[in-house]
């Protein structure tokens, strides 16, 4: 796969001098990748292995192997303002946490890659984070299929000021209609953004790691 597009999601060192690359591409998706000995020499791939950086690879496979390998890395679209400030470079791990968690390997999925892309810009040009991020929970939820309906009661369709966002059922119920024994999240006017973030995390299973360096609705 020469030439691939590819934002660097994460990098783990492997061995002495080997790294290996989680990359998203937008027709592969999702992919690992190993770099020989990049750390031992930084002739092929220079400082371009860094997650974040936005970079055009030559990948190649392998007889008898999963793996890919990488051959050549190049830093195609500089993020050169992403860490001028803390928030907009903890709001860039953010994003690139919440892909990793809902995109699975090698399913290409050219709308998130685009999405994560076109988000990491603008923090890039200076956006402001918070817009960035309510901007980008709300694509990917609703391009993974998990957006949260939050307007009315599941159940009955009642609009109250204050709903119960179940999460098992990604929406919201009125005080009568309200499931038991269903965990849920109260939801009042002005205060549905924490619900992504939370709803988010529901669908990966775990807590972002990134909270500490993005500020995110207070809970």
């Amino acid at each position: 796969m020469e030439g691939t597009l590819a934002i660097v999601l994460k990098v783990i060192p492997r061995g002495e001098d080997d790294l290996l690359c989680d990359f998203l591409t937008e027709k592969k998706g999702r992919l690992w990748a190993l770099a020989r000995s990049a750390r031992k020499s930084r002739k092929r791939f220079g400082s371009t292995l860094t997650a974040l950086n936005i970079v055009t690879v030559d990948l190649v496979e392998k007889a008898n192997s999963s793996l890919l390998f990488l051959q050549e890395s190049n830093v195609s679209l500089p993020l050169t303002h992403l860490q001028e400030e803390l928030e907009r470079l903890g709001c860039a791990f953010y994003l690139v946490e919440a892909i990793r968690g809902m995109t699975p390997e090698h399913s290409p999925e050219p709308q998130k890659f685009h999405l994560l892309l076109e988000s990491l810009q603008k923090l890039n040009r200076g956006e402001g984070p918070p817009d960035v991020r309510k901007f980008f929970e709300r694509s990917l939820l609703k391009i993974s299929g998990f957006e949260p309906h939050l307007s009315s009661c599941l159940k009955c369709g009642a609009k109250e000021e204050k709903r119960y966002f179940v999460f098992k059922e990604g929406g919201v119920y009125c005080h009568r209609c309200l499931p038991a024994r269903e965990r849920f999240e109260v939801v009042s006017k002005g205060r549905e953004e924490r619900i992504f973030t939370l709803f988010l995390e529901y669908c990966m299973g775990k807590s972002f790691k990134s909270k500490v360096l993005c500020p995110l609705p207070a809970f």
